[in-house]
């Protein structure tokens, strides 16, 4: 038995009841809740149905923040099913009315497995922006040893790696250095420029 939350928005005159049915038939628990309060969120919970009719309209960042921890889905009881991807980006799944609870069973396992696959992305997105950052202070500090130095980039990456193998430090983290040192003594240099 999968734990619901189903939660709507005050603003939003939608009956509660269709979809809590399509929910208890497809033999899920369900509880209600507020858009609007959010502090108090379960964590035994083990799937969030927003119902609203435009969900990206009426949840602050803050919300969907809090609310992405959680396999997110969006019961949708617009007029048509023309709903544009912007308006479902941040939903692991859709439940319609009138769903057949095997179709719902269905939605709610794909919902799961997509939040994970969501959370692994992140995770890797989130590494690579790290490395990516990690490379952008390496490569200040090689440019910074070229200028001061006069040596070749080869010849400034082999500096900075021997200089973090010396410290027992990671390669980033010397550059960081570098970089934020040199910014320090950059700093009286441009006030006696400025003086001058």
């Amino acid at each position: 038995m999968v734990l619901t939350l189903l939660l709507s928005s005050k603003d939003d005159n939608l009956s509660k009841d269709d979809c809590k049915q399509i929910l208890t038939s497809a033999d899920c628990q369900v509880q209600h809740g507020s858009i609007d309060n959010l502090s108090g969120l379960s964590p035994d919970v083990d799937a969030i149905i927003i119902q609203s009719l435009f969900p990206s309209t009426s949840l602050s960042k803050e919300q969907m923040k809090i609310l992405l921890h959680f396999p997110l889905l969006w019961y949708w009881e617009g007029a048509s099913p023309d709903i544009s991807p912007e308006e479902t980006h941040h939903f692991d799944g859709l439940l319609f009315p009138n769903m057949p609870s095997e179709s719902v069973r269905l939605t709610l396992n794909n919902s799961l497995r997509n939040h994970r696959h969501r959370i692994l992305l992140q995770k890797d997105n989130d590494k690579l922006a790290y490395q990516l950052e990690e490379r952008r202070w390496v490569d200040r500090a090689k440019s910074i040893l070229r200028e001061e130095r006069n040596i070749t980039e080869q010849e400034a990456y082999t500096f900075l790696r021997k200089q973090a193998m010396d410290e027992r430090r990671r390669l980033p983290e010397v550059a960081a250095s570098l970089v934020q040192f040199h910014k320090m003594l950059e700093k009286p240099r441009e006030a006696e420029h400025i003086r001058g």
